[in-house]
């Protein structure tokens, strides 16, 4: 009984650390996509702005919604998982690895699923080719990088707070 609450206490402690990074990375690499944005809504001509705006349109009524329910819901089961993954003595690039792909795969599969339930068939048409290849490139970087540093940041917080020598 003991033994499980300390554990439900480590997995909540992962969960909270891949949520406050994993949220803060989001929002920080989002400024400078806002900002290319905004030049290019002012830098391109009638073609160009009337494909920014359906884009715009995308982002605002389909994309943001979706994030902002989904994302942080991923980053809080699969951050007690890295957790679990930790005490089982996986290696630090297969728990990265394992979390990338499945915040990645969570997201992607709920903006997919979004689309078919709304009836969106122009995005749906649009993404269809390209969803397959945003998932495999987005779960390849972060992997090695916001992947990695969130799980190197668990195992040093449970490091830190339980003394625990599998970790």
């Amino acid at each position: 009984m003991i033994d499980t609450i300390v554990t439900k206490n480590k997995e909540k402690q992962g969960a909270k650390i891949a949520l406050f990074y994993g949220l803060l990375f989001s929002f920080f690499s989002m400024i400078p996509l806002t900002f290319i944005f905004l030049i290019l809504l002012f830098s391109v001509d009638l073609v160009g702005l009337v494909g920014i705006g359906v884009l715009s349109f995308f982002l605002f009524t389909i994309l943001t919604p979706v994030l902002t329910t989904v994302f942080p819901i991923a980053l809080w089961y699969l951050g007690k998982r890295n957790v679990r993954s930790l005490l089982k003595g996986k290696t630090i690039i297969r728990i990265s690895t394992e979390f990338s792909f499945g915040t990645n795969l969570i997201v992607w599969l709920s903006i997919f699923i979004f689309l078919v339930v709304s009836g969106n068939t122009f995005f749906l048409l649009g993404l269809i080719y390209v969803i397959p290849i945003l998932f495999i490139v987005l779960s390849t970087l972060t992997t090695f990088t916001i992947g990695l540093f969130i799980v190197k940041k668990t195992k040093k917080k449970m490091k830190s707070l339980y003394d625990f020598p599998k970790i």
